[in-house]
Formats: structure tokens, sequence, C-alpha cells
């Protein structure tokens, strides 16, 4: 009998260490999901607030809410960001670029709206589509720029503990 228990023992501790150790490579690999997730969150709300600045509307319009809510989570992404992209500050000036020319745009617009002294209603359009051609091709720009900066960040290669031989490649974390 104590032969079998002389045997057990190193077995099931081998086997405790094997489960120990594949319990820690699927939280490991529940964090990097969870990461993923929560950095394209950012991504994904700042197309959403790209889109919605593109078709930007007056106070009290229709749609303005809406447009109100995109900018404020925007905002919570540029926040998040910078604890999500700690070693890469380019995602986080990125995003503060992009927040600022909106924030250039919507002032422009409402100055626009507004109505300078002088200026003919076709006048005061012709100012505001230059100043919202130069802002929305300027986003545009900003917005691959973030989209190369994330890329790093948001690849799914090596997200999974399962990878495809020597091939493998670790998301950065």
């Amino acid at each position: 009998m104590a032969s079998v228990a002389t045997f057990a023992t190193p077995i099931v501790a081998a086997l405790v260490g094997v489960v120990a150790f594949l319990q820690w490579r699927t939280a490991e690999t529940k964090l990097r999901l969870d990461l993923y997730n929560r950095r394209f969150d950012i991504l994904k709300r700042t197309i959403e607030f790209y889109w919605h600045v593109q078709s930007w509307k007056k106070p009290g319009e229709e749609g303005r809410a809406q447009q109100d809510e995109a900018h404020s989570s925007f905002i919570q992404a540029k926040i998040e960001a910078e604890f999500l992209f700690s070693k890469d500050h380019q995602v986080v000036e990125t995003l503060q670029r992009i927040h600022d020319g909106v924030f250039r745009y919507v002032v422009a617009f409402k100055e626009e709206y507004a109505g300078p002294a002088g200026l003919t209603s076709f006048e005061l359009y012709q100012r505001l589509e230059e100043h919202n051609g130069f802002v929305l091709s300027t986003m545009d720009a900003e917005l691959k720029e973030l989209r190369r900066a994330m890329a790093p960040y948001i690849s799914f290669t090596g997200i999974g503990s399962l990878t495809l031989g020597r091939h493998r490649r670790k998301a950065r974390l």
C-alpha cells in the first residue's frame, strides 16, 4: 500500500501542476482578449464619432443628441486610451489631435452659422464648406494614422494559447 502512495503522490502533483499551468494560460489568453476588446472599442468609438462629425448638426436639430453622445463616448475613449496604451503615446497623441481638430471644426461651425456681418448666405455656405473639407480631410488622415498606430495592439495574432507552430507572434500587452 505504501508503494502505491509513493507513486500516486508525484503523479497527482504532476497533474495538479498541469491543471495550474493550463489555468494560467487560459487567464493570460482572457487578459489578452479583454485588452483587445477594450482597445478595439476605442477605435470603434473614434470612427463612430468621425461619422457623426461629417454631418454635424446645429443645437436643437434632429440627430444632435446622438452627436453629443458620440462626442462624450469619444472623450471617454480618449481618456481610457491613456491607460491602455501607456507604452505607445502615439495612439494617445493621435486621439488628441482628432479631438482638437473636431473642436476647431465645431467652433468654426458655430461661428459661421452665427453669421459674420456683411456676408451673404452663399458666402457663409462657401466658407463653411471650405473649412469642413479641410477639417474632414485632416481627420481622415488622422484616422488612418490611428489605425496604423493601433495595429500592433489590436492584432489577433498570438491572442489564443494554441497557435500555428513557429510562426507565432504575440500581440502587444
